[in-house]
């Protein structure tokens, strides 16, 4: 009796040790879901004075709690698995290519570091997660969750449409007749890209088109971007040649998009770059200009470009005598030169240039392998979804910037989760 009395009491003492992890776990989890549902918010919120300022650092703090938590991970698992290695070294050598870049041009060291995780900080959510070893379950709740959340912002951006052609919206972009709908994520751009995400990810685990496929390309359409026409159409390729329904439409999309939108974006997007009274063809020269006098390693991250050398006044544009007119317009407006390949050549030259081709292949090979070995059904489908979002940033970095943090941290942490998928019996799944 002594004994049975012993081990029921030890019995109970574990699981009391166990409930404040089980709590702190369950705390954790509703963070992750709130922040990534706050996240496409963010802009709008900020910009309408609805949340403080500091709420623009949102993703910024998150990402250094959850590195925190990571840290923890790792010391009480003591491993870490394969693929996100070459993840992490990637964004290594990026940072030690930035900090070099930034020691040779004598540039403090705070706007060096600020730059350099700029250029990291949405990428590193994928080691980070890969660390909590989440459970199947838990990742199909939070995809749902975010999956109804892009159609609810397609909703939103037909009914803004539809108001601009009733003549009760008249603000924002026009193009081709059409409004560009920013929906509530603040930008059409962002807009496009968060329903092509869902698009690929949607297609991807039904390998066929939905309702909500046809919800997704409609909210890809009034976006209006060519270089999001471009990656849709490259992506959906990509998509139909890995395995996809030969009954879907996707062939009859092919062509739509092809004779609509690529013409557009390489016809339209090449003279603007070549027009120098055009706000790209004036940065890209300028950019050029900055990269020609440092080809290696660039001025060094933070000076030229991005929001950091707004925040940080880099001294970049005044030896190079930038545009007034031009850096009010891009650099105080929307804080970037709105173009990735010239911005990172200008700070980081050929060698963070070529880094950065070597972490996109890195991004489009590891879940192609992974989805050869994938055990669960559901992350084999999704690994599928992940190694296209390479092709579609790829395209898109070819015409404006790497300011996506409510795309990028949303695909990010969710390629993280499906990376470190928790190991279970799938043998009904």
């Amino acid at each position: 009796m002594k004994n049975a009395s012993q081990q029921i009491t030890s019995m109970v003492n574990v699981k009391n040790s166990f409930l404040p992890l089980t709590l702190l776990g369950k705390i954790y989890w509703c963070i992750v879901i709130l922040f990534l549902v706050v996240l496409p918010f963010r802009n709008i919120l900020s910009e309408r004075s609805i949340l403080p300022p500091q709420f623009s650092y949102l993703d910024e703090v998150f990402i250094m709690i959850m590195l925190f938590l990571a840290f923890l991970a790792l010391i009480y698992q003591g491993k870490f698995k394969v693929q996100p290695v070459y993840i992490l070294m990637c964004l290594l050598i990026l940072s030690i290519v930035g900090l070099i870049s930034g020691a040779i041009n004598n540039n403090p060291v705070v706007v060096t570091l600020n730059g350099v995780f700029d250029y990291i900080k949405n990428f590193l959510a994928i080691p980070i997660f890969c660390l909590f070893s989440i459970r199947e379950k838990k990742i199909k709740s939070v995809y749902h969750i975010l999956h109804k959340l892009a159609i609810f912002f397609c909703f939103v951006a037909i009914i803004q449409e539809m108001g601009f052609f009733l003549g009760y919206y008249t603000g924002g972009d026009i193009r081709f007749g059409f409004l560009r709908t920013p929906s509530l994520i603040g930008h059409p751009n962002a807009f496009g890209l968060y329903s092509l995400m869902f698009f690929i990810f949607d297609y991807s685990i039904h390998k066929k088109i939905r309702w909500q496929n046809i919800i997704f390309g409609i909210g890809i359409f009034l976006s209006i971007s060519r270089m999001i026409w471009a990656a849709f159409f490259l992506s959906s390729i990509y998509l139909f040649l890995q395995g996809g329904n030969k009954k879907s439409i996707i062939p009859l999309i092919f062509i739509i998009i092809v004779v609509f939108a690529t013409p557009s974006f390489f016809i339209r997007t090449s003279k603007e770059m070549r027009n120098e009274e055009s706000f790209r063809g004036y940065t890209l020269s300028k950019s050029m200009e900055i990269w020609r006098s440092h080809p290696f390693l660039g001025v060094g991250p933070g000076r030229y470009g991005g929001v950091v050398s707004v925040t940080f006044n880099s001294p970049v544009y005044d030896k190079y005598n930038f545009s007034k007119k031009w850096y009010n317009f891009g650099l105080k407006g929307f804080h970037s030169i709105d173009q990735f390949w010239p911005q990172i050549l200008a700070e980081m030259g050929l060698f963070g240039a070529f880094n950065f081709v070597i972490l996109l292949f890195i991004l489009w090979r590891i879940p192609y392998k992974a989805k050869l070995t994938a055990k669960s059904i559901f992350s084999k489908n999704m690994l599928l979804g992940f190694s296209v979002f390479p092709i579609i940033l790829a395209v898109y970095l070819l015409g404006s910037g790497l300011n996506l943090t409510s795309i990028l941290l949303t695909y990010s942490v969710l390629f993280g989760m499906v990376l470190g998928l928790k190991k279970e019996n799938y043998s009904n799944k």
